[in-house]
């Protein structure tokens, strides 16, 4: 087996190469995640050596790359592949990763533990996650062979073809749909947090969002209540890279969400009505997002605007033998 060096994230050189490995994908995962505006938004992140390891040869050829996400408690990696096929060889590369990702994650939770701002944890068996589309065989045989088990929920994706028509939203009395200010950060990551229950959006991470290749501050929705709060949003995007990759011409009205205080009226409909009708103002062919397969108000809200399941994204876990 060829022998490999994992080494930090260092910079834009490294960037390149890590796309390069997304560009090496058979044709039915080249719009896999991550995409290339995600490793750009990974990358934007104020440590990304910290999550990210590029893994090459002794003489510096790029193999591929892993990222651990100890805040979900997740990891992703990937190879380069010649001509769309995973050797025995590849395998064994990516167990290593598989290693590399389970070290690092057990690393970052006692790191946590033996932070001083760190309060009491709950006995709780932490599980490292790994996610895939439910037709990467290969990786759902490597995952199921390293003793990984596949949870009950999973990653719903839609579509929606912009060559049908795209009805007028409807917005509610009194609310305005346009793009998200500048001096409105905080106030979406607020939003973002009680629409989903969870305050794992910061300041920081919405701001990476907008600071990719491809961020246009048009696509940045909100939905505006009658007295001035954020009630929706939806952050529209287009990336070109992943496009000129693929060969399609699609966009994405994704993440999308609505405050509690402001559901059940219609805005993430019409959010998502709004982005299409933008996105095909760009030139796009189709509009596309992702919702939690429990999620059934934003699939109902998705096929009201015009989406259809188009696949999904299981999710496998395997415990770590550690309590947080």
């Amino acid at each position: 087996m060829t022998k490999l060096i994992s080494q930090p994230y260092a910079g834009q050189q490294d960037l390149v190469a890590m796309t390069n490995v997304i560009r090496s994908r058979p044709p039915e995962r080249l719009d896999d995640f991550p995409g290339i505006l995600d490793l750009e938004a990974w990358t934007a992140d104020k440590e990304p050596a910290r999550q990210l390891a590029l893994w090459r040869t002794e003489d510096g050829v790029m193999i591929g790359y892993s990222i651990v996400d100890s805040k979900f408690n997740s990891l992703w990696f990937e190879t380069i592949q010649m001509n769309g096929v995973i050797d025995l060889e590849q395998t064994a590369i990516e167990k290593e990763m598989l290693r590399w990702g389970e070290k690092s994650l057990i690393e970052a939770v006692q790191e946590k533990r033996n932070s001083p701002d760190t309060g009491p944890h709950e006995d709780e068996e932490i599980s490292i996650c790994v996610s895939c589309r439910d037709n990467f065989f290969d990786r759902i045989f490597l995952l199921e062979t390293e003793k990984f088990e596949a949870g009950t929920g999973y990653t719903v994706h839609l579509v929606r073809p912009l060559a049908k028509p795209i009805p007028v939203p409807q917005t509610p009395l009194g609310y305005v749909i346009r793009p998200v200010a500048e001096s409105e950060v905080e106030a979406s990551v607020a939003l973002h947090r009680a629409a989903f229950g969870t305050e794992n959006m910061t300041v920081e991470g919405r701001r990476s969002w907008m600071t990719t290749t491809d961020y246009e501050p048009a696509l940045d929705l909100v939905a505006v209540a009658p007295d001035g709060t954020l009630a929706a949003y939806c952050f529209c995007t287009v990336s070109q890279a992943d496009n000129e990759l693929t060969g399609r011409k699609r966009g994405w009205t994704d993440p999308v969400a609505t405050h509690p205080n402001h559901q059940r009226k219609g805005l993430a409909t019409a959010l998502m009505l709004t982005g299409a009708a933008m996105l095909k103002e760009r030139g796009m062919e189709e509009a596309a997002l992702g919702t939690w397969s429990e999620n059934e108000a934003m699939r109902n809200a998705a096929e009201k605007a015009g989406y259809g399941v188009r696949g999904k994204t299981l999710f496998y876990y395997k415990g770590l033998g550690i309590e947080e």
